[in-house]
């Protein structure tokens, strides 16, 4: 796998003829949104098929998987379009990669429950675990369900386990430090969101429960582990998994209501897995910088990996970047939220030129509209696969991708350049 910059003046079919590609071959692997009119600085991936086949009368997903030995999740990972429609007498397919990795590893998915359904069933053959933000819970323990049914059906349809996304988002959408304040300390109403979770992931099948509680109280810190602790043992005597997101932390007392209340070595024993949120340095209330520098990655990773058993730690990747309005005043309206694939289209329709920041390890660039000034930053192929390099460094479980609901295909035939992806959900651990 080569990973290529686009230099000024290049066009696609000149940086296929350089590897002994087409530019369909090559616009085909990279899902570009802007094929006829690449910027310089664009990255694009670059590897070439292994064994090919092309189909016959009669054949389709599974003989084709059986003749080869692959399984029918590869296949669609390698021709991502078999998600769309049946196969075709003629059709040309991608059985192997050159170089296919061999970085056993779990993926995670996030989505809100608006998701497209064909982008969602051409991202799911990837993901180990998909998770559905979010149900909610009320003051009294009661339950307040996403509409989840069609992603459920269509999840388990391509072997990928859901999880059920717990957390203290209150009706307007925010995290709520007195929501889980209550929970935590009032064990009655505990009992009955207890119980109700459980009712919950018998009727829908879930696989597990992914907790997701967000600005806690230091003083709830062992409340926390404790409530944790008892979920998990209700789960894993029915055989489901339970996982923790945790807002980023570099070291044990480290101050701010978004940390305060985690206790990194505590949460780790207590789950069978930890999803480290591993973005939102560069936010969009703040100023601009990279939403996920590589350095402040690697400093977190090294204390999670000191606190937390490495094989329970997946990554957060960010799906998405921003564009801020400078020079930069904290009065300025928010950063706008663009899907990588827009912050590709938006420097192609600029004319801007991309360029690399080299102590963050991401791309940026900056254009003129309307007489405003704009600094976007975003994730391309080559600072994402720096990212996902760190899975392997550190030996983690996997990772797990901050959202999917606006896709990036690039991102996730990247994905599987450079991790073998898990795709039965993994047996719940005895701890």
């Amino acid at each position: 796998m080569l990973i290529h910059t686009v230099s000024a003046g290049e066009d696609l079919a000149a940086v296929a003829a350089q590897y002994g590609l087409t530019a369909a071959y090559l616009e085909r692997l990279n899902h570009l949104p802007n094929p006829g009119n690449l910027v310089p600085g664009q990255t694009l991936l670059v590897t070439s098929p292994a064994i090919m086949h092309t189909t016959a009368p009669g054949e389709n997903l599974y003989t084709i998987a059986a003749l080869y030995a692959v399984t029918t999740t590869q296949l669609l990972r390698n021709n991502p379009f078999l998600t769309q429609r049946e196969i075709r007498t003629g059709d040309r397919l991608i059985i192997a990669y050159e170089g296919q990795p061999q970085n056993a590893a779990i993926l995670l998915g996030y989505t809100y429950p608006t998701i497209s359904p064909g982008p969602l069933r051409e991202m799911l053959p990837y993901l180990t675990y998909l998770s559905i933000f979010t149900t909610r819970f009320l003051a009294d323990g009661a339950l307040v369900l996403p509409n989840d049914a069609p992603l459920l059906g269509l999840a388990r349809s391509m072997g990928t386990g859901p999880l059920l996304h717990l957390s203290n988002v209150d009706e307007t959408g925010r995290f709520d430090t007195a929501l889980a304040h209550t929970i935590l300390t009032d064990l009655t109403i505990q009992e009955t969101l207890l119980d109700q979770l459980l009712n919950v992931l018998s009727a829908k099948a879930y696989v597990g429960v992914d907790v997701d509680f967000e600005f806690l109280m230091a003083e709830d810190t062992d409340r926390f582990v404790f409530f944790l602790r008892r979920l998990h043992d209700l789960l894993n005597k029915n055989g489901k998994i339970l996982l923790a997101d945790l807002a980023p932390k570099s070291y044990d007392d480290q101050s701010g209501l978004l940390v305060e209340g985690l206790d990194y070595q505590a949460i780790g024993a207590a789950v069978d897995y930890v999803f480290l949120m591993t973005y939102e340095w560069g936010y969009a209330g703040g100023p601009p910088m990279a939403v996920a520098p590589l350095p402040q990655i690697q400093e977190v990773l090294r204390y999670a990996s000191r606190s937390i058993a490495k094989e329970k730690l997946l990554l957060g990747l960010p799906w998405y970047g921003y564009r801020w309005s400078v020079p930069y005043a904290p009065q300025n309206p928010p950063a706008q939220s663009l899907s990588l694939d827009d912050a590709i289209s938006l420097a192609a329709q600029h004319h801007a030129s991309i360029s690399f920041d080299l102590e963050a390890k991401v791309p940026y660039y900056d254009f003129e509209e309307a007489g405003e000034t704009s600094l976007v930053f975003f994730d391309d192929v080559q600072s994402m696969s720096l990212k996902i390099h760190q899975t392997k460094l550190f030996s983690l479980a996997g990772a797990g991708i901050w959202n999917i609901t606006r896709p990036w295909l690039q991102g996730f035939a990247l994905l599987n350049q450079q991790l073998a992806l898990l795709k039965t959900p993994i047996p719940t651990q005895r701890l």
